[in-house]
């Protein structure tokens, strides 16, 4: 499984270098996830993940100089590869006006 990890800012992606990924799995009976891989994303915000099992999974990305996040879930059926797909970092929000 492979993707990358992108900022969309007035619309147009910029790929995040340095950002943390994480995938999450199915580690029991109830379906509850949790976490099995995690990588730093090169300079192109590309990321990989070997030997992913079957079954629902989630990828989690945080960009620790930037305090983005971002997410996407689905599954992976038995012997697949998935490619290129991008996961969107999101601002947390903010303030403005005056206290």
């Amino acid at each position: 499984m492979s993707g990358r990890i992108v900022a969309v800012a007035e619309g147009s992606a910029t790929p995040v270098a340095g950002a943390i990924v994480e995938l999450w799995t199915v580690v029991n009976q109830w379906g509850g996830l949790g976490p099995q891989q995690r990588m730093t994303t090169e300079a192109d915000g590309a990321f990989t993940f070997q030997l992913v099992r079957p079954g629902s999974l989630e990828i989690r990305a945080f960009d620790p100089s930037s305090g983005r996040i971002g997410r996407v879930t689905g599954a992976m059926a038995s012997a697949q590869n998935i490619e290129g797909f991008e996961v969107e970092l999101q601002g947390l929000g903010g303030f403005a006006g005056e206290a």
